[in-house]
């Protein structure tokens, strides 16, 4: 029968897991700065322009699928990037008041819902 290694039992699992732990958590806090957050919403708003701009021009000059494919391409990224964005968000930023955190979770969830419609 295994027993689970305690944090502090000496184990090398227990340790190695405990130091994977703190990387994951040390990485995810780095992610959750509000300049960081902000740059990749602004950046998925950005890859969404553009495969708008991508949408009309094939429509101006008749363009096939290939350019119908690069528009739902880009606006996935996009979406999808400000949803993670949003979600982290809402669940990293634990200084945050619950209502700004609660918000965060509310238009990550309507964004999802909106991308899945739009594409």
């Amino acid at each position: 029968m295994t027993t689970i290694a305690q944090p502090g039992s000496g184990s090398d699992e227990g340790s190695r897991q405990m130091r994977v732990e703190r990387r994951v958590e040390n990485i995810m806090t780095t992610v959750s700065r509000e300049y960081i957050l902000t740059a990749l919403v602004l950046f998925g708003l950005f890859l969404i322009f553009v495969a708008q701009l991508v949408r009309i021009g094939a429509t101006a000059a008749g363009a096939g699928a290939s350019a119908h494919n690069a528009y739902l391409v880009l606006a996935a990224i996009g979406s999808y990037l400000m949803v993670g964005v949003l979600f982290v968000g809402g669940v990293m930023k634990r200084n945050e008041n619950q209502f700004v955190r609660f918000g965060l979770l509310i238009a990550a969830g309507l964004l999802f819902i909106g991308a899945a419609m739009i594409l």
